[in-house]
């Protein structure tokens, strides 16, 4: 389905927030903004100022050249990037994969994988999976619980910092993981 941006339903009870670590693809930026009612960011403003007291003069000024100069590469370059990178892993899901539940995502950059099926299968728990995949495939997934409660059962795997022929890779030993017996 289409996406809806939760402000749409109740803006005076969303916070948006933007950090730049991800806007620009640079983890170390450690800079951003929020969006949201005027009482709310009054008082995140109070709190903030003794949180970040001494943003980096390199962040910033690395975030003001990436709106003037590199917002064209991001929009012409790395987002079609992701996508076809998003849509080689969820082709290879359907293909190798036709147990593990999972949606496209929609603005994240990882697929949030549920192997409840394989898992059963397997007799394992996604964090006891997620270790055993590692050390015999060498394929690194993160464990759903690691993101709350609702995670059982899933694994996170992202496909931002793979090439295409890596993530194709990944998901094929994904497979041979959760087919033998």
């Amino acid at each position: 389905g289409k996406h809806w941006p939760a402000y749409t339903f109740a803006p005076e009870n969303t916070l948006s927030v933007f950090t730049y670590s991800k806007s620009c693809s640079a983890p170390a930026f450690r800079l951003g903004y929020i969006y949201g009612p005027q009482k709310a960011i009054e008082a995140i403003a109070k709190l903030s100022q003794y949180v970040n007291l001494c943003p980096s003069n390199i962040s910033q000024i690395g975030a003001e050249a990436f709106y003037k100069v590199k917002k064209q590469y991001l929009q012409k370059t790395v987002l079609p990037t992701y996508r076809k990178r998003m849509e080689v892993m969820g082709k290879m899901l359907k293909k190798h994969l036709p147990d593990a539940g999972f949606v496209k995502p929609h603005g994240a950059f990882y697929y949030f994988v549920d192997f409840s099926l394989y898992l059963r299968d397997l007799k394992l728990n996604e964090e006891k999976f997620s270790e055993k995949l590692l050390k015999e495939k060498h394929v690194v997934v993160i464990p759903g619980r690691y993101f709350g409660q609702s995670g059982r059962r899933h694994c996170r795997l992202t496909f931002v910092s793979e090439k295409e022929s890596r993530i194709k890779e990944g998901i094929q030993r994904i497979a041979e993981f959760v087919k033998r017996k």
